[in-house]
């Protein structure tokens, strides 16, 4: 079968939906699939580009699209897949062209969309009910959590199906925590004796990292708070808190990032709201780390209510600043989320969820 993957957003930069993408396409490969993934820029991997990238405000977030989609690129590619697999339709302005392209070339019965966006703002709303009559057939919809599928109905009228997103298990996570740790100098070592915290994503108001660095100024340990990514907020915050516990990284490849989750003690995700899924917290479980994070509805779900995860109020530092002390100072306590953390997360391989894709995808 021969099937695109399609991302409204650069692959070049950091985001949960790219990392779907790139996981998603490496395991239908791994099931004799045909893929070719089609994304705004240049960047490795992308067979075609959808056209340049500038930065959009959205969500609360700045996402990496394409104003400028280029169809002429990626027609033939289109022309030539079984499955076009579009990810986040209604993003500007990519993922509305292809569906344009699918509905003028009689291609809607090839075409899948899976939805990742949780909350509805007035203009999403009303951008996405412009655009809704262009979807394909309700049983070719996708959502990858509870969250998305509502948000999904809400701006179309449509109750898709539901497969979560993926991620690339460790199956050697039987060592314990010290065993992992790296043994070399590298710069995932940077922190000295003491407690290791990290966090990851990008430096804007709703993913809370101003929260964890209010927590870490009231912890009486000996704590380094790891940070992992950059955005808007990134040098007002430095100033802001320049304590000399805290390790800027900015971005860091793949590699890196998975050996960073498997030689930290916790892993905060103290987000305020906006998330759909969790794609840190499901990366940082399948990695034996052990979760501390906000008790947002997206990762109350993805942590079985709390079960394989520390929940704490969103922008309560104090809160997070608690439950962090009883987390790095209980090993056992740790030892018992990681455990439930890993064996939760198992249904969530990418192999597993390609597999139900494919299952989809070539369902009469």
């Amino acid at each position: 079968m021969k099937v695109v993957e399609i991302s409204p957003y650069d692959l070049g930069s950091v985001g949960g939906v790219q990392a779907q993408v790139s996981g998603l396409a490496q395991a239908l490969r791994s099931l004799q699939c045909e893929v070719e993934i089609i994304a705004p820029g240049d960047a490795e991997g992308v067979r075609a580009s959808l056209g340049p990238v500038s930065r959009w405000r959205a969500n609360g977030s700045v996402a990496p699209i394409t104003l400028f989609p280029r169809m002429s690129q990626i027609s033939g590619v289109l022309e030539w897949a079984d499955v076009i697999h579009l990810h986040e339709p209604f993003a500007p302005m990519g993922g509305v062209a292809v569906l344009r392209w699918a509905y003028t070339h009689d291609a809607l019965d090839r075409l899948w969309v899976t939805f990742h966006r949780d909350g509805v703002s007035q203009g999403y709303r009303r951008w996405a009910q412009w655009w809704a009559y262009l979807l394909p057939r309700s049983d070719h919809q996708i959502a990858v959590s509870p969250f998305a599928a509502r948000t999904a109905e809400i701006v179309a009228g449509v109750d898709p199906y539901q497969i979560p997103n993926g991620v690339t298990l460790d199956n050697s996570l039987t060592r314990t925590q010290e065993e992992r740790k790296p043994s070399d100098g590298s710069a995932v070592r940077c922190a000295e004796a003491g407690y290791r915290v990290l966090f990851v994503g990008r430096h804007e108001e709703r993913k809370g990292l101003e929260v964890a660095l209010q927590a870490l100024t009231s912890l009486d340990l000996t704590v380094r708070l790891i940070v992992v990514g950059s955005g808007p907020l990134t040098e007002a915050l430095q100033a802001r808190y320049p304590d000399r516990r805290v390790d800027w990284l900015g971005r860091v490849d793949q590699t890196t990032l998975m050996t960073l989750y498997r030689s930290v003690d916790v892993v905060v995700a103290p987000s305020l709201a906006g998330e759909s899924f969790g794609v840190v917290l499901l990366e940082a479980m399948a990695n034996g780390a052990v979760v501390v994070a906000s008790d947002i509805p997206a990762y109350r779900w993805l942590s079985c209510q709390g079960s394989s995860a520390v929940l704490v109020p969103p922008r309560d530092a104090d809160a997070l600043a608690m439950a962090l002390r009883n987390v790095l100072t209980d090993p056992a306590l740790r030892g018992n989320l990681r455990e439930r953390a890993f064996e939760q997360v198992r249904s969530f391989s990418f192999d597993t969820l390609a597999e139900r894709y494919l299952q989809l995808f070539v369902a009469p």
